[in-house]
């Protein structure tokens, strides 16, 4: 008995070619491949290690302007997704995600920085704010802003979809 549980527990820790093996999986993955018990996943260390890579690219200072931030993060989420295809674990994509969305936005704000610049922002994103003068001289720091309604109101997911930025969902469809 002690064996197996020992061996349960260094079977976490394994690591082949950035991969993990799991029998917990979702009803749906089971359901596909009935006879498969063990499923590979992203190693826990490489979800680390491209999530402070993505961290180092959206800095918020945007070395080399945003334009040239979104195709770094493009390039880098387009190899990673490729490489890893349908082992990538749905709910820290998910996570990741939503991150990635808001130091896009904190990015944007920050670019932004002064009050009128902001508040200019504000009225050609955002039609029906309200207090949007009031908003755009908010002492918060950047971080902070990016988590509010009007930011995500003046930059939704679709807009910034459009404007061309990727996340790791978009390379799963």
């Amino acid at each position: 008995m002690r064996l197996r549980q020992k061996s349960l527990k260094s079977r976490k820790n394994v690591q082949f070619l950035s991969f993990s093996f799991t029998d917990r999986v979702n009803a749906k993955r089971k359901k596909q491949n009935p006879k498969q018990r063990w499923f590979p996943t992203v190693h826990g260390k490489k979800l680390t290690k491209v999530k402070t890579a993505i961290k180092e690219i959206l800095d918020r200072r945007a070395p080399g302007g945003i334009q040239a931030v979104k195709e770094k993060l493009a390039r880098k989420l387009r190899g990673w997704c490729n490489y890893f295809k349908q082992c990538i674990p749905v709910r820290w994509m998910k996570q990741t995600d939503g991150w990635m969305r808001r130091r896009i936005r904190q990015l944007y704000w920050k670019q932004w920085k002064t009050p009128t610049n902001r508040e200019a922002n504000f009225r050609i994103r955002c039609v029906g704010a309200p207090r949007k003068e009031t908003y755009a001289y908010s002492s918060n720091a950047y971080w902070r802003m990016s988590l509010t309604l009007h930011m995500n109101r003046a930059l939704t997911n679709q807009m910034l979809k459009d404007s061309g930025w990727v996340w790791i969902q978009m390379f799963e469809e």
